[in-house]
């Protein structure tokens, strides 16, 4: 079970899968600071993040590589140019709009090359923009279960390639079987 803070109430991950935020603190602290700005949900699921973003009055974006039936506008390209959700690989997807905040959440580990993701994701960021990950902790038996998971990626090693390519990391935790990172793109 989670915490849903802004709904004030219980969920079960099976009714909110794709959106199983385990620092809520860290989270709606992204949103507050970007609120009037857009985001982009990569790995987006059914979108349970938009409920969030229109509480901040933030544009949303989403892609995923399967349509799962969010109940917002879905368009079949790689090539965003207005709020919805892309039905894309994130690999071809590309945006002349730039974004507040990208979040990757439990999704970096499905990413065949996740460098050149990071690298792409800052590219779609604006000056200051931010990047929200988060993702199974390396010590978690989840984290080599899943059979979709193409990488097993620690907290430590990741921040320094998000420094390497040009992040300034501001924040990190570990809570239940998941680690967060934020970052500032430099």
């Amino acid at each position: 079970m989670g915490y849903d803070f802004i709904a004030g109430r219980k969920f079960s991950v099976e009714q909110y899968w794709g959106l199983s935020v385990v620092d809520w603190r860290a989270f709606l602290g992204v949103l507050e600071t970007v609120s009037g700005g857009r985001v982009l949900d990569v790995g987006c699921y059914r979108c349970k993040m938009k409920e969030y973003t229109d509480r901040y009055g933030i544009e949303y974006y989403g892609v995923d590589v399967v349509d799962y039936g969010c109940s917002i506008p879905r368009f079949y390209s790689c090539t965003a140019g207005k709020p919805g959700v892309y039905i894309c690989d994130y690999m071809d997807f590309w945006s002349n709009v730039r974004f507040s905040a990208v979040f990757l959440i439990e999704s970096l580990e499905h990413l065949y090359d996740y460098v050149i993701a990071l690298e792409k994701t800052r590219a779609l960021l604006e000056d200051a923009g931010i990047l929200y990950i988060q993702s199974p902790h390396p010590f978690m038996l989840e984290s080599v279960m899943d059979e979709t998971h193409l990488h097993v990626l620690n907290p430590v090693t990741l921040s320094r390639i998000l420094e390497k390519i040009g992040y300034r990391v501001y924040y990190e935790s570990t809570a239940g079987t998941s680690f967060t990172l934020a970052a500032i793109k430099k």
